[in-house]
């Protein structure tokens, strides 16, 4: 594309011109005096400290885990990628002349390739991808518009065994393509379920239309009508003064015990209409507290939200019976499920999370579904984040009402209102307010969410976190002549620029320290139109003023080809999505 103010080319993905300085795409403003350029604004004109460094290069896994990132700068694969208009007008020609029978044959190619699905012996395959940790399942169902193997069941009465029943199974959309859908009227029987053994893992997702008391969500066991041999364990929802939910039970009648692993770190109750993942796993290796007891761990969404003991062997027999949504007693209820999946062994912490994101989050989860109720309710537990927000959306609301002058301003970050009015261009403060939002997240996995706000694209206005109860400004943007976007692994992403042939680049995360710098480049003009001060920067936490503290740095003269390979090799990462509630929701 084309710079709009000194029409240079520029990268179709650069978000300032290289050799103006412009916000790439920007409008044109008059200025004072009539004259055509860039409205002034306060912190317009800001130098850029060490707004730092990009990604530059490889994320690289060695020995214990660590990042270890390299810059590459390639010449000749940029020459490759410039075209001249001659060039383009034969290649424009060619492809006018091009016959329909050879689209049609390379549309077919492209669609026999994006159909080709992958497959494995040895490991789990979600999204077409292989799982490099997470073995294969013994058994697996996953509805796509059938039933895997397994039986609609009935019951008609309590206390009867559920019984198979010609009922016409529905179906859904699903966590992952199809998902098997209970009306309230029948239950699913899983089928071919050899002998699993003493130790096992148990995944499924679920979404409940609604939930009543007792709502067996899976029921697996044995005799469970013979109240001296049954052995049993079953997951689902309770209620004893209050519903819990989920709740992992146990119980073998030979020995009169009975377990139960109660949700811990959650609110204990699953929103009806939202897709959650269950898993437990039983390592039949390890005793629990009691001696006829083994041990369990429950995880919800990839989390470990419990654990504690089990009852010994309720897998551990020919043919057990595995139930979703029914069982021999309590009322059904309304379900789908989908991706469900039985291992003769004891998952550990990671590969049940490695499971769990490679679903990617699709559909309505407990983390997506209804944003804004979702969102009102997280803010409850984060007063000072409210008035945070209350702050902007009154911001933006005296900006379009009264126009752009800082003294109109409440106490708010002055930099994000500059960013919203001059570099995103929404007409009106309704616009503005349905198309910036929040969200919050913990970044550094500390418990503590931090407060972003920002748009869905992943551009961050704000990062706040929570210290003695008070919300503390991580980054604040400082100027519509930079940016901050999030991209995949929660690097935090910086490009800003302070004229022509001035400007800087970097990447982030955040740590228990701050929003740490990984990598960064400054550079700026000489006065000499052959070279430029380029400023390497590594380490150091990033100031609210835009500055980088305690960064170790190396200066050097190189040339302008450098610093525009340097440009050309970084943001290697693509930009990350954020599930915002809009700051709309406020009012």
């Amino acid at each position: 594309m084309f710079c709009t103010k000194c029409g240079q080319e520029i990268r179709n993905d650069a978000r300032f011109c290289p050799f103006c300085g412009a916000a790439a795409g920007e409008k044109i403003r008059p200025a004072a005096g009539g004259n055509a350029g860039i409205g002034s604004t306060k912190g317009g004109n800001k130098n850029l400290k060490i707004m730092l460094g990009a990604f530059l290069g490889v994320l690289v896994l060695a020995g214990i885990g660590g990042a270890v990132w390299h810059f590459t700068a390639n010449r000749s694969k940029e020459a490759e990628k410039t075209v001249t208009k001659q060039e383009q007008t034969q290649e424009t020609k060619k492809e006018e002349t091009q016959t329909p029978a050879v689209d049609e044959m390379a549309a077919a190619d492209e669609t026999a390739e994006e159909v080709q699905k992958v497959t494995s012996d040895t490991n789990e395959v979600v999204n077409n991808r292989i799982l490099d940790n997470v073995p294969k399942a013994v058994n697996a169902y996953d509805f796509e518009d059938d039933a895997d193997g397994a039986q609609a069941v009935v019951r008609n009465n309590v206390e009867q065994q559920p019984e198979a029943a010609d009922v016409t199974v529905q179906y859904v959309d699903g966590i992952e393509g199809k998902a098997v859908y209970l009306d309230g009227t029948y239950g699913i029987s899983l089928q071919d379920i050899g002998r699993i053994g003493e130790s096992y893992t148990v995944a499924f997702w679920i979404k409940a239309d609604d939930l009543y008391d007792w709502s067996p969500f899976i029921h697996i066991g044995y005799d469970v009508l013979d109240t001296g041999k049954r052995c049993r364990l079953w997951v689902g929802q309770k209620t004893d003064g209050a519903s819990v939910a989920p709740i992992l039970s146990s119980e073998q009648a030979r020995d009169e015990s009975f377990y139960e692993i109660r949700p811990d770190g959650m609110d204990g109750t699953m929103q009806p209409g939202a897709w959650y993942h269950i898993v437990f796993t039983v390592d039949g290796t390890r005793s629990g507290s009691s001696n006829n007891s083994v041990f369990g761990t429950l995880y919800v969404s990839g989390e470990k939200v419990g654990e504690g003991d089990v009852a010994r062997d309720v897998m551990n027999v020919d043919a057990p019976e595995v139930f979703l949504g029914i069982n021999c007693w309590d009322a059904l209820f309304p379900a789908a499920y989908d991706g469900v999946r039985i291992w003769n062994l004891a998952l550990d912490e990671g590969q049940v999370k490695e499971l769990y994101q490679a679903y990617g989050a699709g559909g309505e989860t407990a983390e997506a579904v209804d944003s804004a109720e979702q969102g009102e309710a997280s803010l409850a537990s984060y007063a000072a984040y409210q008035d945070i927000l209350n702050e902007i959306h009154g911001g933006i609301v005296i900006l379009y009402d009264e126009g752009f002058d800082s003294d109109n301003m409440p106490d708010v970050n002055f930099g994000s209102l500059d960013c919203i009015y001059n570099q995103y261009g929404f007409g009106t403060a309704e616009e503005a307010l349905d198309s910036v939002g929040y969200t919050l997240q913990d970044f550094d996995g500390n418990g503590v969410d931090e407060l972003v706000v920002g748009l869905p694209s992943g551009d961050i206005l704000e990062l706040y976190t929570l210290q003695n109860g008070a919300a503390a400004p991580l980054l604040l943007n400082g100027t519509y002549r930079e940016a901050y976007w999030l991209a995949e692994d929660d690097i935090i992403y910086n490009q800003g620029s302070s004229g022509a042939a001035a400007g800087s680049i970097a990447a982030y995360h955040v740590t228990g320290n701050g929003v740490e710098l990984i990598e960064g480049y400054e550079y700026t003009d000489t006065y000499n139109e052959d070279s430029a001060e380029l400023t390497h920067s590594t380490g150091g936490i990033l100031t609210t003023n835009g500055s980088v503290e305690g960064a170790q740095t190396e200066m050097k003269t190189v040339d302008w080809d450098t610093v525009w390979e340097i440009q050309d090799s970084f943001f290697t990462l693509p930009e990350k999505g954020l599930e915002l509630t809009p700051l709309s929701s406020l009012q």
